[in-house]
């Protein structure tokens, strides 16, 4: 199955503790390239995060980021610690025997005092256990959309494939009018110059110049790269890198095609076979 490296996902839920949010960013990269970004009170699952994702993707880019929002309605319900409180107040007190004209202090100011308010406790066990498994979620819906994506990057690539082979067809039906071309310019030539020449020289000649202009091996290695292309795709596998060395092997031989002839009815060809390898490579950047 084919996956592309180019992917997000996003998975959140509200929990007692407040809310989880997951985001997952994957691009295309050689290797497989982890940056996370965790709030402190969970960083305890990143290790367990980070095995997800390596028995998961193979390459790529991603960038995970969890956000943890605590819930407003329950920080406004934050408790009065009554030991604090009893303690303050009873300083308060004191404090105005001491000097009675001193004014009051305003319950904001008495509920503002550090110490006076409480949070209500957080059980981070249970939300560590929430956020991994969310993040289980997010991570298959990223895995979906990488697939999705290949999928789609399989078409596109398999289609330039065939329109590849069409001008390989056309470049090899053409290849024996190119040497009797060859044959009959060396002749007129020699006709031109008025000249005897050994027949059995010139036979040797005409040999030399169509093994030099052979094309047959590199259109048959060519054509052989094309069908790996698309027999790659049938595998389950990581085939990006496969892919990308494949390419390299296409564009030598188209180069080699086009510096053996200067036919301009191949040269167009030959031009064509190596816009769509280029375009052709530029896609499979994406593949994993």
């Amino acid at each position: 199955m084919t996956h592309s490296m180019t992917a997000f996902s996003r998975a959140q839920t509200n929990t007692d503790q407040g809310q989880l949010v997951w985001e997952l960013r994957s691009v295309n990269h050689r290797y497989l390239d982890l940056s996370l970004r965790i709030p402190e009170e969970l960083r305890a699952i990143e290790t367990q995060v980070r095995e997800q994702i390596r028995k998961k993707l193979n390459r790529g880019k991603i960038e995970l980021s969890l956000k943890h929002n605590h819930d407003e309605n329950r920080a406004i319900a934050a408790e009065i610690n009554p030991t604090a409180t009893k303690d303050l107040l009873n300083t308060i007190a004191n404090l105005a025997e001491l000097a009675p004209d001193l004014p009051k202090p305003d319950l904001g100011l008495i509920l503002n005092w550090p110490g006076i308010l409480q949070s209500p406790s957080i059980d981070f066990d249970d939300l560590k256990s929430t956020a991994t498994a969310l993040f289980t979620t997010a991570l298959e819906q990223l895995i979906l959309a990488r697939k999705h994506e290949g999928s789609s990057l399989k078409q596109i690539v398999l289609e330039k494939n065939s329109t590849l082979q069409n001008h390989l067809n056309e470049i090899k039906k053409h290849t024996p009018a190119i040497r009797e071309q060859q044959r009959d310019k060396l002749l007129k030539r020699i006709a031109e110059l008025a000249i005897n020449v050994d027949q059995e020289r010139l036979e040797q000649e005409l040999l030399f110049l169509c093994q030099k202009s052979d094309i047959t091996e590199e259109i048959d290695r060519l054509r052989t790269h094309s069908q790996e292309l698309s027999k790659i795709f049938t595998t389950s596998e990581s085939i990006g890198r496969r892919l990308d060395f494949l390419m390299q092997e296409m564009n030598r031989e188209a180069n080699t095609i086009g510096s053996k002839i200067s036919d301009k009815h191949i040269t167009h060809h030959v031009v064509e076979l190596k816009v769509l390898i280029e375009q052709i490579r530029e896609q499979i950047q994406n593949i994993e």
